[in-house]
């Protein structure tokens, strides 16, 4: 089955990538002002509040910006439509479809000792593949990657008469599942966005970090992107 996935996500254009937001405005047209946390002070017309100044130009200066920050930004695509006026709101539309795979086994055998002595043997197999794409196609997608999910069940079970009034059933089973989701960013070098070695080693997952960024579409995969769960269950009863 090919799922297919319609997205409409906000992403920073050219000039918002290089920190110029002099044209970034809201539902109104009216400009979205950039204040200055390093000119934060007490106001003196209001005490107990404080005031910041405008960055001039609503441009933050290049020497001012986060090197990681400027890194993982160019991870975000470019934008493919106008988006909402004024405020450019979904900007980037993306159709994208993906196969998710099923295969399925099931059989019984049933065999007949004696009129009064039975067994049979059932098993059942499960592998499935499913999930959303990745739209974006650079493994920064802001959605869970696919989870797959292989599961193996098997029954043996005897049944044997011993008389109009008594009857004995032994049942054996065992079941093992295993759940994994890889992440679509799996092995991500966070160094290269210019985290330091150190975090990078100690990071049980290589993942993509998730960004999130006000009133633009989340960078990275959600929480829990990565999850891998295991088991195996044995159960016996008697009649």
């Amino acid at each position: 089955i090919n799922a297919g996935s319609f997205r409409q996500d906000t992403v920073p254009n050219a000039a918002e990538r290089r920190g110029d937001f002099s044209d970034t405005r809201d539902a109104q047209g009216r400009l979205r002002v950039i204040y200055d946390p390093f000119t934060t002070r007490p106001n003196p017309a209001a005490p107990g509040r404080y005031m910041r100044d405008p960055i001039p130009g609503n441009a933050i200066p290049s020497a001012r910006l986060d090197p990681i920050a400027v890194n993982a930004i160019k991870l975000y695509p470019e934008p493919n439509r106008p988006g909402l006026q004024f405020t450019r709101q979904f900007n980037l539309v993306t159709m994208q479809s993906r196969l998710n795979p099923t295969d399925r086994i099931e059989f019984k055998v049933d065999h007949n000792f004696t009129p009064s002595q039975r067994v049979f043997l059932r098993y059942n197999f499960l592998d499935t593949d499913s999930g959303p794409p990745d739209s974006w196609g650079n493994k920064a997608t802001p959605v869970n990657s696919p989870m797959g999910n292989l599961a193996h069940n098997a029954v043996l079970d005897y049944t044997q008469t011993l008389g109009a009034a008594t009857v004995i059933n032994a049942r054996y089973g065992i079941s093992r599942l295993l759940v994994n989701r890889p992440g679509y960013s799996g092995g991500f070098d966070i160094t290269s966005l210019g985290f330091p070695k150190a975090i990078a080693d100690v990071a049980q997952v290589a993942v993509i970090p998730t960004f999130g960024i006000q009133d633009y579409t989340q960078l990275g995969p959600p929480g829990g992107d990565y999850y891998l769960s295991g088991n195996i269950a044995h159960t016996a009863q008697g009649t």
